[in-house]
């Protein structure tokens, strides 16, 4: 017990110290609303192809150039639509042109000739009310083709084309994450488990998995460099598909998984830190550095 204490204080000093040097170089500046910001619940965060960083709050859209706020109306016609439910992903394309995707299935495309925001599709039917839903999900493919995610339906608006196209799929349960290995295969996260698929033509096709995940997913990231699929799940935290069993971090509620570098991933929680055993998996309180290696052989001896 004395040993396993000792092991976990020097840890800890050793993730403090790596996030100080980590943090040590950056340059951070604090934004609220006393400087133009609409709102300080922000919900996206989106940097465009000219270096302007783009905030999704509460209110709306709110652009920063480096010294002042300007916050942005975004229109459906004449009439303002409503943020909280017709402004909720920020994506930026191959070209780092900017879109933003409401849970009413309304597209916005940001246009830098005219300086505001052009409505481009919204789902038909979809209604300013409850009665008709939302959706649940949106993506953006690395074909700059946004995916709308109502329930287990799908609509894929190809934003270089502006076609919209209906797939078909026989996944059930609302949609909560997707993630590509390839331009074909993909991971589809939903509330009953993880699906592995292959889109053919507009027909999602489920492939046969053998590491079946049953558990509401929350996140997915796909690191192309070790081919390897982090899951993050409500109940059993986060899940490296394809690695040996043990690789869980359990009672940790996912945020967001996002790329530091090519050999490291921040992943933001809900709850509190811990230790990852053999796979190189540090944490902090709401901070987890995940080191893309492979566990050494003295490693594997110690947690076999």
């Amino acid at each position: 017990m004395t040993r396993v204490r000792n092991m976990g204080r020097i840890l800890s000093a050793f993730l403090m110290l790596g996030i100080s040097s980590m943090c040590g170089a950056q340059i951070y500046k604090y934004l609220g609303i006393e400087d133009g910001l609409s709102n300080r619940r922000i919900y996206r965060i989106q940097k465009d192809g000219r270096g302007y960083m783009w905030f999704l709050t509460q209110e709306g859209m709110d652009r920063y150039d480096g010294k002042r706020i300007r916050h942005y109306t975004v229109l459906d016609g004449n009439l303002k639509v409503a943020p909280q439910v017709n402004l909720n992903w920020l994506y930026t394309d191959t070209e780092n042109t900017l879109w933003v995707v409401g849970r009413k299935g309304r597209i916005f495309h940001y246009d830098t000739l005219h300086d505001r925001f052009r409505m481009v599709y919204r789902i038909p039917g979809l209604q300013d009310d409850f009665a008709t839903g939302m959706l649940c999900y949106a993506y953006m493919d690395r074909g700059d083709r946004i995916w709308l995610c109502q329930g287990d339906h799908i609509i894929r608006y190809d934003t270089r084309t502006g076609i919209a196209q209906r797939l078909v799929s026989r996944l059930r349960g609302d949609i909560t994450a997707i993630s590509e290995t390839d331009g074909t295969n993909l991971f589809i996260g939903t509330v009953n488990g993880l699906f592995p698929v292959r889109e053919r033509d507009g027909v999602l096709e489920a492939l046969a998995d053998t590491d079946s995940i049953r558990t509401p997913v929350s996140e997915l990231y796909y690191h192309p460099g070790s081919k390897k699929l982090f899951v993050g799940t409500f109940r059993k935290g986060i899940l490296v598909y394809g690695v040996s069993a043990g690789s869980t971090l359990r009672n940790v509620a996912v945020n967001r998984i996002t790329p530091l570098n090519d050999r490291e991933l921040l992943i933001a929680t809900g709850g509190r830190g811990g230790i990852q055993d053999g796979y190189g998996l540090a944490s902090a309180q709401t901070l987890y550095n995940r080191r893309l290696r492979q566990p050494q052989r003295h490693e594997r001896r110690q947690y076999q």
